[in-house]
């Protein structure tokens, strides 16, 4: 039960940080955005 619980946690865990390796790359890219607007405005 150990070794399914710890396996378990084990795939949570890299699903977790695949997921916030994305968002970080999208808010990166969002904000590059932002900056290249903001400099088209001025």
């Amino acid at each position: 039960m150990e070794a399914l619980t710890n396996a378990a946690v084990a795939e949570i865990n890299k699903l977790f940080e695949d997921s916030s390796a994305v968002l970080f790359l999208e808010i990166s890219r969002s904000q590059r955005e932002n900056q290249a607007l903001r400099r088209s405005c001025s």
